[in-house]
């Protein structure tokens, strides 16, 4: 192989080797905090090779076709994908995350809820970005893992991450003090994109990750709904979220494979003790930053 690029997340070495430098390149840009000096025996290996319009991902015996750098899913998802599969001692959350002397904050929302533009807004406030998209947690002890992944983003939330300070990489974890729910404002309209192909590769990636194909609570929706920056021309609302709800999104937005909610609860109930949960309508940036401030600051008053 001509090109390739090894990284450490979370402590699980992942190397790719590729024929081409493209695929290398995605994961750099994506992923390239975590670029790593693991030796080849160490880490897991994936092997691409340019296949026509598609590329041939060999990984631990199995091969798939795959298109790798065309939106999602990407390489970089089937690299995270093998990382969830290693730290099976963590739970990985759709959800970005803030840390405050030593105290968590999470946003869990669907694709384009502002879990992104938040947290990055709140590092610019002076908080620890922990994670940008996708946060791990370990149930037992409220840890929040620090795992910020390169990803697509609106013109307005890049222009924030160019203006936010520089920060450490890596860190410790933080422990989870506070969960915001990020709720769509149903009464605005949003774009429904189908998302069939791509659910397809996902599919494809995620058997040629585990050696199983996708289970039912593995699959994701079947289209996406996108909200545009309309949906936030208006003043936030914040409210408290009852447990029962909090447990239903948290185990909605748990990356693949999720566990039942009656196998959820019990290993959920150290993570909800002292979390405060809350309802949250993102609306405009600045207001919400100061709803989330208002609640942290609080706390310290």
């Amino acid at each position: 192989m001509d090109a390739q690029i090894t990284l450490n997340m979370l402590g699980c070495g992942v190397r790719v080797e590729a024929d081409d430098t493209e695929p290398i390149a995605c994961v750099r840009e994506r992923l390239g905090a975590f670029e790593s000096s693991h030796r080849a025996g160490e880490a897991h290996c994936v092997h691409v090779r340019r296949a026509g319009a598609r590329w041939a991902v060999e990984f631990e015996g199995r091969t798939a076709a795959l298109s790798l750098t065309q939106g999602w899913p990407a390489l970089d998802d089937l690299l995270k994908l093998i990382v969830v599969r290693e730290r099976s001692d963590l739970r990985f959350v759709h959800a970005s995350a803030v840390a405050c002397h030593g105290n968590a904050a999470l946003f869990i929302g669907p694709s384009t809820s502002g879990k992104t533009t938040l947290a990055v807004a709140l590092a610019r406030a002076g908080f620890q970005l922990l994670a940008d998209d996708t946060t791990p947690i370990h149930l037992d002890t409220a840890a929040v893992w620090p795992f910020r992944t390169g990803m697509t983003l609106r013109p307005f939330t890049e222009a924030l991450v160019r203006d936010m300070p520089e920060q450490d990489e890596g860190g410790q974890p933080a422990s989870a003090r506070w969960l915001f729910i990020l709720e769509r404002d149903e009464a605005r309209p949003a774009r429904r994109v189908a998302m069939d192909g791509r659910l397809q590769e996902w599919e494809r990636m995620y058997e040629l990750c585990t050696g199983r194909a996708a289970g039912r609570n593995s699959r994701r929706s079947q289209s996406l709904l996108l909200q545009g920056e309309q949906h936030f021309a208006r003043a936030p609302e914040l409210r408290p979220c009852p447990a029962s709800v909090a447990l239903r999104v948290l185990g909605t937005h748990m990356h693949p494979p999720h566990p039942p909610l009656k196998e959820l609860l019990p290993a959920t109930a150290r993570f909800f003790e002292g979390l405060r949960r809350f309802s949250l309508k993102p609306g405009r940036l600045d207001e919400t930053v100061g709803c989330v401030l208002g609640v942290i600051e609080g706390e310290k008053t």
